[in-house]
């Protein structure tokens, strides 16, 4: 059996990660403080007192992108248009609504972009013991915002050793595509910009704190350098081996396991 199953994914992260460190990865404010150094973008905590920090950080901005701090799959993401709101009205609601992180708009290189313009299509780069061991190109579909599989994403995995996109796209429905059925962009064989970069980032990130051992994390392609949008220490198996993507059937529990074994 080498496919990682649901059962499998939980032992991996059971023995890896010490839940006194998940609090850097589910809470949004820990974690950008943490990984301040690889976000490459301006960011913002409201705490109540700081309307004059808020109202300075919108200055140049048409839009923000705020968040709750805790929460999951894009849920209470949302961007948002400054001109629409009076500032002092806006920094309440967000308070009240409990959207406290704002961040300047991620913006993502053309060549990304292109795939599906209005979502961010973030990488997802798994590291476990500090090594690479699955990517996969998540994109946005149907003029959709985000890039998450459960809205009608699309997923196709990438070649750890070369930033190639090696197999066909899949949705949840699991239908195939060759080319993104939105924008027509060709996604079987196209390379990932930066890809070394991409890893090393995930890498270095990975070392902050070695006691969460095992990551999803969520890569954006900008256009100078890849950074982080966020990590995951309770990376979801469902993307790993969707059955398109073994070779003669061959899920990736080997990969894990030889990095297991290199890194103790």
């Amino acid at each position: 059996k080498t496919v990682i199953t649901r059962g499998i994914n939980n032992d991996i992260i059971k023995k890896y990660n010490d839940p006194q460190y998940f609090k850097y990865f589910n809470d949004k404010y820990e974690f950008n403080k943490k990984f301040d150094e690889f976000l490459k973008r301006d960011w913002i905590y409201l705490d109540g007192e700081n309307f004059d920090e808020f109202d300075n950080f919108l200055k140049n901005k048409d839009y923000v992108i705020v968040k709750p701090t805790i929460g999951s799959c894009g849920k209470g993401v949302e961007k948002i248009a400054v001109a629409d709101y009076d500032k002092r009205e806006l920094y309440d609601k967000l308070m009240s609504e409990n959207q406290r992180m704002v961040e300047e708009v991620a913006v993502q290189c053309s060549e990304i972009s292109k795939i599906h313009p209005t979502s961010i299509n973030t990488v997802r780069v798994v590291t476990l013991k500090g090594k690479v061991v699955f990517a996969c190109l998540r994109m946005g579909n149907k003029g959709y915002v985000v890039d998450n599989f459960n809205h009608e994403g699309l997923v196709a995995p990438i070649d750890v050793k070369d930033g190639i996109i090696k197999y066909i796209a899949i949705d949840k429905q699991h239908n195939m595509y060759e080319v993104h059925p939105y924008t027509k962009e060709i996604i079987l064989g196209k390379k990932i910009p930066m890809w070394d970069s991409i890893v090393s980032l995930c890498e270095r990130a990975s070392k902050v704190i070695p006691e969460i051992g095992y990551v999803g994390w969520d890569v954006c392609v900008g256009e100078e350098e890849p950074f982080l949008i966020e990590g995951n220490e309770f990376p979801g198996h469902d993307l790993y081996q969707l059955p398109p993507h073994r070779d003669g059937n061959i899920g990736l529990l080997p990969l894990f396991e030889e990095a297991m074994r290199e890194n103790r």
